[in-house]
């Protein structure tokens, strides 16, 4: 730290010239790269925190009834058929799944996990606003995919047991990014090495998304109306979704 003070100082005798301080090229690229507000400044995000705090206390017991069907759906394609053949365990999987966006969101505001040109400017609260928002605009167009595209070839069952995986897995990312940014900032890892771990796991768990909904609607549908109802229902709106974020 003394020797970074030391570089970006100038000797007292120049360092005004006509009144004005003159700053070297560090110190303003440091100026530049500030952030504008601090998530712990946000009332925004101290109260989407509180809320989150106190809604994922009331579902630690729904969390461990769940979680061994959560670690199964990662193994083998049918623990979601046996996950949605429970009454008990679909229920306390769809209570936590609605709750999920939102620490997933901040979480993913925080590490500009999706963010648009025009979000950078803006302070952390409206920063998650809108990746919230935007997520759940994209969770909307999915429910209007998935209700417009319903196979008739495969029974309602299935059907139901392919949608509801997403549900599944979502929560799976929320609590593997919640913990993975949690360890790494204890052990104060750099923010860029944070985000790409983040991106990285988000992509892996959807992509096992992918390959367990592929292979629950194949197990009733040909191969090339798996292929095409994938298009449809998810190649679709993620990919809406990711290009918004690369081309905005």
């Amino acid at each position: 730290m003394i020797s970074i003070l030391q570089r970006l100082a100038h000797p007292i005798d120049s360092a005004f010239v006509e009144g004005a301080l003159l700053l070297p090229t560090e110190a303003k690229e440091l100026v530049q790269n500030v952030s504008p507000g601090h998530w712990e400044d946000s009332m925004t995000l101290i109260i989407f925190a509180a809320i989150s705090l106190l809604v994922g206390m009331t579902m630690i017991q729904r969390l461990i009834n769940i979680m061994p069907s959560l670690l199964g759906c990662f193994i083998r394609w049918k623990e979601c058929i046996n996950l949605e053949a429970s009454a008990q365990l679909s229920r306390d999987r769809d209570i936590v799944a609605k709750f999920a966006p939102i620490p997933l969101c901040m979480v993913a505001a925080n590490y500009s996990l999706w963010e648009i040109s025009l979000m950078q400017q803006l302070g952390p609260g409206m920063r998650f606003l809108c990746t919230f928002g935007a997520f759940l605009l994209y969770l909307g167009i999915r429910f209007g995919l998935h209700a417009l595209f319903r196979p008739r070839s495969t029974s309602s069952r299935t059907y139901n047991v392919a949608t509801k995986a997403f549900d599944t897995f979502l929560i799976s990312a929320t609590i593997l990014t919640l913990f993975s940014a949690a360890v790494m900032g204890v052990f104060r890892c750099e923010y860029e090495l944070i985000r790409t771990v983040l991106f990285y796991e988000i992509c892996g768990i959807y992509a096992i998304h992918f390959l367990r909904k592929s292979q629950i609607l194949g197990s009733s549908m040909s191969l090339f109306s798996t292929f095409l109802y994938l298009c449809g229902l998810e190649i679709l709106p993620t990919g809406i979704f990711a290009a918004v974020a690369a081309f905005l």
